[in-house]
């Protein structure tokens, strides 16, 4: 992604930017603080059943299960 703003919010950070399509918006919170400055082009993973998803009209889409063992 890459970065538009930061917030430090003490004991996390939110990283609010765009997908490499250069339209989807995205936030993404990390634990603690975090160097990622505005312009800043970051790589994100993550298991699907961390990500919360939402339509363009906000409406949240179904949580994905992520099969265990």
């Amino acid at each position: 992604i890459v970065i538009e703003q930061v917030e430090q919010l003490g004991g996390a950070s939110q990283l609010h930017g765009r997908l490499s399509d250069g339209a989807t918006r995205i936030t993404v919170a990390v634990a603690g603080q975090t160097s990622a400055r505005r312009g800043d082009a970051v790589d994100l993973s993550l298991p699907g059943s961390q990500a919360h998803l939402f339509r363009d009209d906000g409406v949240a889409l179904p949580r994905h299960r992520d099969e265990g063992p």
